[in-house]
């Protein structure tokens, strides 16, 4: 394995462990175990923790800007975006644990900071302009507050689809999701789309039946 392969499996396994338990709690220790290589080697790559907490930032918001030109440029339709889009939205944010996103206030206000800036800009960004344009080809409705809208959907999927809450609950991450989506695009999309949205995107326990 060449050294920068072994680089990009440490940022790779770095970056779970820290959305998922929070950065102050997982340790170099914890991460050489996990790679199944020595400390020596973990720091000859990254010189800290901090470093690393870097680099996995930097890390993840390549792979969001990468998948969301993806999405957009892909054949297919309004609808086909959106939901590719919601989708991939509500994946990334899901895996976050609320002790990373505490850590990073507490610890690194200059990520925090960089991170709510990438929000704004990348994903609310491009969010708005997506329901924009369904709002031009008339797919959503011409009366959507679009800032509320996007505010409310990020928050129903950070605040349902997450192990924390379906670790209580019998449905699953796919049906949280689907439940979410269903919801709330039924409240913004215009009357001569919502067959549309049904019939192709048909949430839990209506499969197979008509919309």
């Amino acid at each position: 394995m060449t050294e920068i392969e072994i680089r990009s499996r440490i940022i790779a396994a770095a970056r779970d462990l820290f959305i998922t338990r929070g950065f102050s709690k997982v340790t170099m220790d914890n991460l050489a175990g996990r790679l199944g290589i020595s400390k020596k080697t973990l720091y000859r790559h990254f010189a800290t923790k901090n470093d690393l907490v870097d680099a996995a930032f930097e890390w993840q918001m390549l792979h969001i800007r990468q998948n969301l030109t993806e999405i957009f440029s892909r054949p297919g339709d309004f609808l086909d975006r959106l939901y590719a889009f919601c989708a991939f939205i509500t994946g990334a944010l899901a895996r976050v644990n609320r002790a990373f996103l505490e850590d990073l206030r507490r610890f690194r206000p200059d990520l925090w900071k960089k991170i709510e800036e990438f929000r704004r800009a990348r994903i609310e960004g491009e969010f708005a302009k997506v329901i924009a344009d369904g709002r031009r080809i008339g797919v959503v409705r011409a009366d959507v507050n679009v800032e509320l809208f996007i505010m409310i959907f990020l928050a129903a999927v950070q605040g349902v689809v997450n192990p924390e809450t379906l670790s209580r609950h019998s449905f699953s991450a796919e049906e949280a999701y689907r439940g979410v989506v269903g919801v709330m695009f039924e409240g913004i999309l215009a009357d001569n789309a919502k067959p549309l949205f049904r019939a192709r995107f048909k949430p839990p326990g209506r499969k197979g039946k008509k919309p």
